[in-house]
């Protein structure tokens, strides 16, 4: 899309529709504080759209839903392909502005809104949405949509915790608060934990894990009471 501004046809008024529509437009823009560089892009393709009204010989009536997507999709076609999604955006926009346009000047005057659409005003509005927010938005939803799905696939997991030295009661508690489950696997008194207490534990603290997995632990037990005697005769 070049960044001269698209000068009216021969026989052109820039005081009639569409260019006058197109004038406020771009009024409004400027009064909203956009660059230059912007507004050359505005200008062009707002131009582009309204001198394809006017080679065609369309009024305002004939903007219908359908014939306003073969004009965009005309005006689209001719801007070079690094530029096209700027001049779709411009067109778009202009569209809109037209079409709120148009709803105000209805009101203007005192006048009663007529309460029975025009059918073809209708069909621009709906083929306008249709075309710039809906059909665009499919694809963003159904990525999400599916991202959800996988999420609700995994199975949930957490972090281990750190259970030794801990008496067993309170270790089944710390394992329960992270959703995991503990069970004893054996036994020790070659230890220094006092017995009841866990001396070792697998899988060990901070790996994370899925849910409701179990923790096997060894325990610290009283040695057994001939091993108690001959440790009480050596000392």
């Amino acid at each position: 899309m070049g960044s001269v501004e698209i000068a009216l046809s021969e026989g052109s008024d820039e005081a009639g529709w569409p260019w006058s529509h197109r004038k406020t437009f771009l009024e409004r823009l400027r009064a909203q504080g956009y660059s230059r560089w912007t507004l050359r892009r505005y200008e062009s393709a707002t131009g582009s759209f309204c001198a394809a009204i006017e080679k065609r010989g369309l009024e305002s009536d004939d903007l219908d839903g359908a014939t306003t997507e073969r004009l965009q999709r005309s005006v689209i076609a001719a801007i070079p392909e690094y530029a096209r999604s700027w001049g779709r955006f411009c067109v778009a926009r202009f569209i809109f502005a037209f079409i709120r346009h148009s709803a105000l000047d209805q009101t203007a005057g005192g006048m009663p809104p007529n309460r029975n659409l025009n059918p073809r005003r209708l069909s621009l509005i709906l083929t306008a949405v249709l075309f710039f927010f809906v059909l665009p938005s499919l694809p963003i939803s159904f990525a999400l949509y599916r991202n959800y799905r996988w999420e609700r696939s995994l199975t949930p997991t957490t972090i281990v915790p750190d259970l030794t030295g801990l008496p067993l009661s309170s270790a089944t508690e710390r394992a329960r608060a992270a959703h995991l489950k503990t069970e004893v696997l054996g036994s020790t008194w070659y230890t220094s934990q006092s017995p009841g207490h866990i001396t070792l534990q697998s899988p060990e603290a901070g790996q994370q894990v899925p849910f409701e997995t179990k923790i096997g632990v060894e325990l610290a037990v009283n040695p057994p009471t001939f091993l108690a005697r001959e440790s009480e005769n050596q000392e």
